[in-house]
Parts: C-alpha cells; sequence; structure tokens
C-alpha cells in the first residue's frame, strides 16, 4: 500500500489544495515564450498568466509573515500588512477594524491570558486575481491555548476569504471573513 500522498506547503506552514497547485503547474507548462511571429495578443495572455501565477506567491507569502508577526504579539510588524481601511468580519460574529484587529494582536504579546493559537493550519483551495486585487478562500484548523477557556485546547475548523490589494506597490490584506465550522477536543 502505497503512502498517503502529502499536500505540498509553502514557507509558514501554509499549503496548497492539490486541485489549486495542479493548476498553477498547468499554468507554468502552457506559459511558452512566444516567438517572434506569435500574436501580440497571446504574448499579453502568457504574462498575465505569469503575473496572476506571481501574484497569488506573493500573497501567500506576505500572509505568512502576518501570521508570524501575529503569533508573536508584533502588532507594529503587522500593522504593515494591513490597509488602512481593513475590516474583519471574525469567527466570534462580529466586525473589528484595524485599529481593533491590531489591539487584540498587542495583547497577545502583553499578556499571559491572552487568546493564542498552539498550532495554526491553513489550507489555500482558491485563488482569483483580478488586476491590483487577489482574493484567497480556504479552511484553517487552530489549536488555541490560553485567553478563552471555552476554546483552550480545542482543534476549531474554520473557512476563511482573505482580499488582498496592492497600495504603493505592496500587498495589503483590506478584507478578511471567517467562520468557525467545528470544534474538536485534542487534549485534556
Amino acid at each position: 500500500m502505497a503512502p498517503p500522498r502529502r499536500e505540498p506547503r509553502l514557507s509558514g506552514g501554509s499549503k496548497l489544495n492539490r486541485r489549486l497547485l495542479d493548476a498553477e503547474r498547468r499554468d507554468r507548462i502552457n506559459m511558452v515564450i512566444p516567438e517572434e511571429r506569435t500574436s501580440a495578443a497571446i504574448r499579453v495572455t502568457v504574462l498575465k498568466t505569469v503575473q496572476r501565477v506571481g501574484s497569488v506567491a506573493d500573497v501567500i507569502r506576505r500572509d505568512d509573515e502576518l501570521n508570524e508577526a501575529t503569533s508573536r504579539g508584533d502588532a507594529q510588524t503587522a500593522g504593515s500588512f494591513y490597509a488602512e481601511d481593513f475590516v474583519l468580519n471574525g469567527p466570534a460574529n462580529r466586525f473589528q477594524n484595524r485599529a481593533e484587529t491590531l489591539a487584540v494582536i498587542g495583547r497577545t504579546a502583553s499578556s499571559p491570558e491572552a487568546f493564542r493559537y498552539a498550532s495554526y493550519e491553513r489550507t489555500v483551495e482558491a485563488a482569483c486575481v483580478r488586476d491590483e486585487l487577489v482574493v484567497l478562500m480556504g479552511s484553517e484548523i487552530t489549536v488555541s491555548e490560553g485567553g478563552r477557556p471555552e476554546f483552550d485546547g480545542k482543534s476549531i475548523s474554520r473557512r476563511f476569504t482573505d482580499v488582498w490589494l496592492k497600495e504603493g506597490g505592496e500587498w495589503r490584506k483590506l478584507a478578511r471573513q471567517s467562520t468557525v465550522t467545528g470544534f474538536a477536543r485534542t487534549r485534556d
């Protein structure tokens, strides 16, 4: 019996859904540098495909860096990843703006009772690109510790949608929505 296939991981613990990765590989295979006699329209299409794949990779890398800053409670660094008008519709079923989100991140560093993740795993299942906008969709599994006894030690499954916008040459998170889809006790 063959061992189970492992999903490919990106830096920072992210992994791509097999279907998304296969589509990216297919795009790379089909990205042949057009010959000079090939029409300009085909060359533009190839260039746009290369840019789309690069944009998604850049956004996933930035999101991993944001998650690392968040887990350290580094609100100053995390703030550089959020658009000024960022909004979160989080698993607590309420909206948070950028300032509120950064305040929560800052409390993570300063309070031993703050809500933290013992582990965090994200799977990007779909990515949409339009010009200077990237939307990531997928699932997350977290194990929490501290801050909220009702969640402490539980594995929390969520669905998410993140919207990133390129501003001043940098990708910034504009909006996030996440919904809890299930809980499981992972430790006593």
